[in-house]
């Protein structure tokens, strides 16, 4: 996040709220840490937090997944057969998808996720700082449909029953 000569100006939009301001120091020391070896993501969708716990809970009941180490982001493996690698998936958006508000598209949120690669950028998607307190998610998704669909498919139960979860 400090590389490239950010600044910390985006945090000013968290002055007066300690437990964030504490979270974000917090995600900052740790990146310090780590970035020699990994390389950090940011997500920050709100919504989309409800399903992964969804799918965590539903690897515990099908595959013994321990659910209280993480979420989990993706659950159905059929989804990578027509996107079984990083290429193909570029490829598929450059081509196929569109890159314009490519996390609206069910194909690419079944394989990808779209994530900030600074904790202090204002753009392109969203300022972290900003989404922190208020939240974010895309607007035109049905998340409710979203839901039902993967507790049909997770579970294998039939649409009518998993409507009713």
């Amino acid at each position: 996040s400090l590389r490239g000569g950010a600044d910390r100006r985006p945090l000013e939009k968290l002055d007066g709220d300690e437990h964030a301001l504490q979270a974000f120091e917090t995600l900052l020391q740790r990146e310090g840490e780590y970035c020699k070896d990994y390389v950090v993501f940011y997500h920050s969708y709100s919504h989309a937090a409800l399903l992964y716990e969804v799918r965590a809970a539903v690897a515990k009941i099908r595959f013994d997944f321990d659910s209280k180490q993480s979420p989990l982001p993706r659950l159905c493996a059929e989804d990578f057969g027509c996107v079984p690698d990083a290429e193909t998936l570029i490829q598929k958006v450059r081509t196929e998808w569109g890159a314009k508000k490519i996390d609206h598209k069910p194909e690419f949120r079944r394989v990808a996720i779209s994530v900030m690669c600074s904790l202090l950028a204002r753009g392109p998607e969203c300022c972290l700082a900003v989404a922190f307190n208020e939240g974010y998610s895309c607007k035109q998704i049905a998340f409710r449909a979203v839901l039902e669909e993967e507790l049909s498919r997770g579970l294998d139960l039939p649409a009518s029953v998993a409507s009713e979860l």
